[in-house]
């Protein structure tokens, strides 16, 4: 009797995670779908202070959104931004970095371009120095293949 019992808390355990996993996936879908219709709508230097707390939220970087409210960093001059700047502003150098890339990527055609089947992670696909300058090329990103070979 005192198994079964335990198992019907695991169980019931078990149906409050399903429950919640499903919760924050519904919550991410809706979440991707406004970012993808923002910049389906917008280029990244046409962002407003506004629109950065889901741009933010895509970086992976939400903890930032208040500070780029207090100084109303919008896309533009978060593109004009340098690594310095944003570390000078109390940003870390990792969220630095983190910020460069993703305004980067974030800006290059083709960014939301919905895929006609899923496919692996695009970044782990391009694991070879030639994927990875095709990838760069696909996305207009101009760097000098000495740095990837």
């Amino acid at each position: 009797l005192q198994e079964l019992q335990v198992e019907g808390v695991k169980s019931k355990m078990f149906l409050t995670l399903v429950e919640d996993v499903q919760t924050c996936s519904e919550k991410e879908k809706r979440l991707n779908q406004q970012f993808n219709k923002l910049m389906a709508e917008k280029t990244f230097a046409e962002l407003t202070t506004a629109d950065m707390g889901i741009v933010l939220w895509k970086m992976n970087l939400p903890w930032l959104e208040k500070l780029f409210v207090e100084i109303e960093i919008d896309g533009k001059c978060l593109m004009a931004m340098e690594e310095a700047h944003l570390c000078n502003l109390g940003v870390s150098r990792r969220d630095a970095c983190a910020l460069r890339y993703h305004t980067e990527m974030m800006s290059s055609a083709g960014y939301t371009k919905e895929q006609d089947q899923p496919t692996e992670c695009v970044v782990c696909f391009h694991n070879t120095p030639t994927k990875t300058e095709a990838l760069l090329e696909e996305h207009e990103i101009p760097i000098d293949s000495a740095l990837i070979h």
